[in-house]
């Protein structure tokens, strides 16, 4: 027999419901994850070219005092802007890691409202089973 209990129904939605959301929120970690895979790639590129960078300068041969002067200002301008994008790189880095502990948490409370809300439905079943095993014997 089909229960028709509006209880038990309303339960089988919400089951339902959270199994959307959880596997939902699970797809949010998978895409955060490939976010951050590729904010560490970055950042760490970043950081190379900065060293490179460093290291090209100390090995720079001497110029012309203008020529050096140019150079310089040119090397610095580089730099504080590597040095920019590389710190705005990390804050994205850091906004991802925030999403995706928030993105976990939200998966854990989800599965903990699931678990509780089959545990409903399972007691629903079994009063709705017992119900109509009830039925049945006083029919007899």
């Amino acid at each position: 027999p089909v229960c028709t209990d509006p209880t038990h129904i309303t339960l089988q939605t919400r089951v339902r419901e959270l199994e959307l959301n959880n596997s939902a929120c699970k797809e949010r970690i998978s895409e955060l994850n490939r976010q951050l895979a590729d904010r560490e790639t970055l950042v760490k590129a970043l950081e190379l070219q900065l060293k490179e960078m460093a290291k090209a300068r100390q090995s720079d041969h001497l110029h012309s005092s203008q020529e050096l002067e140019e150079s310089t200002l040119n090397q610095m301008k580089i730099r504080k802007s590597l040095e920019d994008s590389l710190e705005v790189e990390r804050k994205k880095k850091d906004d991802v890691h925030i999403q995706l502990e928030a993105a976990r948490n939200q998966v854990s409370t989800l599965t903990l409202q699931l678990e509780q809300t089959r545990s409903q439905l399972q007691v629903s079943q079994q009063s709705h089973s017992e119900a109509v095993m009830r039925e049945t014997q006083l029919i007899k």
